[in-house]
């Protein structure tokens, strides 16, 4: 753990004494995770940055897969003896007629109940004459995805406007 994360983790536990906090290890997740004892439901991600350090994009996918599925993320500057709430901007969402990425998940496993990724690729969808397409980017980032997605409707409308 390094000193910034340790200096976090301090100021964590002093902030809430009675909770349980936390070291992820793996990568692309949050830092720690709090964990109130008093309320054991109530799980609560937490990302540090310390410096200039930004949230990096595979990051904000975690963050957002997180947050979809009802937990609460934070991302926090770290710096000598302060800790802050770090305010990332807001996601522009897409407009209406765009298309949309999504990605593939296997079923359940029986044991643990999690899902798993049938593919690491973000899937394209939009509309053509009525029909849904959906197209395999072969791109793992996001905003690689999208750009794929809007050359693909462009390629779309370009057919379109040569058949007239």
């Amino acid at each position: 753990m390094t000193r910034t994360e340790q200096s976090a983790a301090a100021q964590l536990l002093r902030q809430e004494p009675d909770a349980a906090v936390i070291k992820m290890t793996a990568t692309g997740n949050p830092d720690f995770i709090v964990i109130p004892k008093s309320v054991m439901s109530a799980v609560r991600f937490v990302e540090v940055k310390s410096g200039s350090d930004t949230v990096h994009e595979h990051q904000e996918e975690v963050h957002f897969r997180l947050r979809s599925q009802g937990f609460r993320v934070d991302v926090i500057r770290v710096s000598d003896n302060s800790i802050e709430q770090f305010a990332p901007l807001p996601m522009k969402r897409r407009t209406r007629g765009d298309g949309g990425l999504i990605r593939i998940y296997k079923a359940k496993d029986p044991l643990t109940g999690i899902k798993k990724l049938a593919s690491p690729y973000w899937y394209a969808t939009y509309r053509d004459d009525g029909k849904t397409i959906r197209v395999n980017t072969k791109r793992k980032i996001k905003m690689e995805a999208i750009a794929v997605l809007r050359r693909l409707m462009l390629e779309r409308d370009a057919q379109k406007t040569a058949a007239r």
